[in-house]
């Protein structure tokens, strides 16, 4: 499995002129993200990123959605980062105008206008790649007993 924290390219976003697609690697089965890899992945500043967390946190357990990670830099130096779950790199994307953000923003409504109307969201690719996916879609679509 890749490494969350040494990787930059975890979450991707993939736009045309009428679809915009965030695509997470198909090794990930979650996702974390530190206040540098959101400030990077939006193209905000730091101090930014920081209101927009209080805001966002407003709303959410900060507990739930939030990790301590310990990791060595190097030999001698260990280091600390405060991650933040999916819930809240979404929810951030909603604080920004700047393109990725509104990249987000897009990608966000798409699907849910697609769950809502459908009534069904499904990435065929990510399913299919995974041994485990792959069952409990399986599951769940022969628990609908159309």
């Amino acid at each position: 499995m890749t490494n969350e924290l040494t990787e930059k390219d975890v979450l991707r976003l993939n736009q045309s002129e009428s679809r915009v697609n965030l695509c997470l690697d198909d090794d990930f089965e979650t996702i974390w993200m530190s206040q540098d890899s959101l400030s990077d992945f939006y193209k905000v500043s730091k101090r930014e990123l920081r209101q927009a967390l209080v805001t966002v946190f407003e709303g959410l357990d900060k507990a739930q959605h939030t990790r301590r990670v310990h990791f060595v830099e190097r030999q001698s130096k260990v280091g600390y980062e405060s991650q933040y779950s999916l819930a809240v790199i979404l929810r951030v994307a909603f604080c920004f105008s700047s393109n990725e953000a509104v990249a987000v923003q897009a990608w966000a409504f798409q699907h849910l206008e697609r769950l809502l109307t459908k009534g069904f969201c499904l990435d065929k690719a990510r399913v299919s790649s995974e041994k485990k996916r792959l069952a409990l879609f399986q599951k769940q679509s022969a628990s609908l007993k159309i």
